[in-house]
């Protein structure tokens, strides 16, 4: 639920620590996390109402401070990859399920597909496997021993893209990548795969078959 935040709420804690107060401001904030200024306002705005963060609007920008509910949930997230690390996963185990056709959409426009190229080191098949994980603790452990690349968002004259976490990962010794959009609106344990070929096909797979995705 919170997951969208913990860009945020890390920045803060990483500059000012536990207590401290973060003077700066949504530009400034934009341009370090790499989103944008009216994402990075609308989510200052929910943290505040959702008591993860203490925030104030002056003249210089806005002040930001760890609330205790912001403070807990980095806690938790810490025991989460502390075990994470200390426990290596060096594979999952999902179901294939079928998406919406929002990753055709997504993966062919050309501000994410030349950064993929260029990022993840091959041009993607424009389409994406959906696959749905149960259990999302050890998928967030698996994650944390991949090679993360940030894909950046960008804005057209009708609208703004976000951010696209991206993973390097294999499927059936095949390069691919796991990607997690900033706004995504998949259930929880739905991932998405990326890879240079059409993956059902190439791979025969249909809803409901088990895949293994590795390191």
């Amino acid at each position: 639920m919170y997951e969208r935040y913990y860009g945020i709420l890390s920045h803060i804690l990483i500059n000012v620590g536990i207590y401290g107060k973060l003077n700066t401001s949504t530009v400034k904030l934009a341009k370090a996390l790499g989103s944008t200024q009216q994402t990075i306002s609308r989510k200052l705005i929910e943290m505040g109402n959702l008591g993860l963060i203490k925030r104030e609007v002056n003249v210089n920008g806005v002040s930001l401070q760890l609330d205790c509910k912001g403070l807990n949930i980095l806690k938790n997230q810490y025991r989460i990859m502390k075990t994470g690390f200390e426990t290596r996963v060096k594979s999952i185990k999902g179901e294939v399920r079928s998406g919406l056709g929002e990753g055709r959409y997504y993966v062919s426009l050309p501000g994410y597909m030349e950064q993929f190229k260029k990022r993840v080191g091959f041009k993607p098949f424009p389409g994406t496997l959906n696959f749905f994980v149960e259990d999302y603790e050890r998928m967030m452990f698996f994650l944390q021993n991949l090679e993360e690349i940030f894909i950046t968002g960008f804005k057209t004259k009708e609208r703004t893209y976000g951010s696209i976490r991206t993973f390097k990962a294999k499927i059936d010794n095949l390069k691919a990548a796991v990607v997690i959009p900033e706004r995504a609106r998949h259930p929880k344990g739905i991932f998405e795969i990326i890879a240079q070929h059409n993956l059902r096909n190439k791979l025969k797979l249909k809803d409901n078959d088990k895949v293994v995705i590795t390191c």
